[in-house]
């Protein structure tokens, strides 16, 4: 049972990207029992293993146990949590508990949503997304986007990394995507595969094929491009169907 008991404390602390140091720190032990934990060299008394599961989400027999997380998890009403001044995070599918978390500014909440969610669902979170799985809806952060696929809107105030959008992505960062039907508009490089609409950067441009017109305050890196091409940097594409206005090299092949 410890065996399978510490593979789980080191899944859960992995999933959500904390360090032995900051699980150490945040239950005031030391890094080598943590260790000692994910080695099943020793076991968490049982008050530090409520805590533990609470932390994370899930119930105290799926670490023991291996149990379904949520098998256990009964919804809990709103005005039936105690009135401790401690802020909680609670998410709902309909009227069914799936996850609630203490609030913790060291300690990254992921976003419960799975392939088999059906309904459409728009996020709207005041600080960055990390969601494993894909969202059929919009999508908008203060922060960072992090997610597999969207089938709708991704506004970002940081840096947006998805495997596909299905729509426009607005981002105050970076944006790093396989594929982008819809226009990108980015504070920084564009790294993509295919885009099918317009893209504007504030830094370099490096995709397969672009179907409208980019624009870059950096250079240009594409394959084929089939519209206007105006960037600060060099530009270097294999072609280019549209007009091209740079100010450093161009090199249409």
């Amino acid at each position: 049972m410890i065996n399978g008991v510490g593979q789980r404390i080191r899944e859960l602390r992995r999933k959500a990207e904390l360090s032995q140091e900051q699980l150490a720190e945040k239950f005031g032990v030391s890094v080598q029992a943590v260790s000692k934990w994910e080695c099943s060299q020793s076991y968490p008394d049982i008050e530090l293993l409520r805590d533990i599961a609470g932390t994370f989400g899930v119930t105290v027999d799926y670490i023991l146990n291996g149990a379904q997380q949520f098998e256990a998890a009964e919804a809990v009403p709103v005005n039936e949590f105690p009135d401790d001044g401690v802020i909680r995070i609670v998410q709902y599918r309909g009227s069914k508990l799936i996850r609630k978390d203490d609030y913790d500014p060291n300690f990254k909440i992921p976003l419960e949503i799975t392939d088999d969610t059906e309904c459409t669902v728009n996020v709207e979170i005041w600080g960055s997304a990390k969601i494993d799985g894909n969202v059929q809806g919009n999508i908008n952060a203060g922060g960072s986007i992090s997610c597999c696929g969207v089938v709708g809107e991704v506004n970002s105030g940081g840096s947006v990394n998805c495997n596909g959008v299905v729509g426009n992505v607005n981002s105050g960062g970076a944006v790093n995507c396989n594929g982008v039907v819809g226009d990108i508009s980015a504070g920084g490089n564009v790294c993509c595969d295919d885009v099918a609409g317009n893209v504007s950067a504030c830094g370099n441009v490096e995709c397969d094929d672009v179907e409208g017109n980019v624009k870059a305050d950096g250079d240009v890196d594409c394959d084929d491009i089939k519209g206007d091409v105006y960037c600060k940097g060099d530009v270097t594409c294999d072609n280019v169907k549209g007009n091209v206005t740079a100010e450093g090299k161009v090199e249409i092949n």
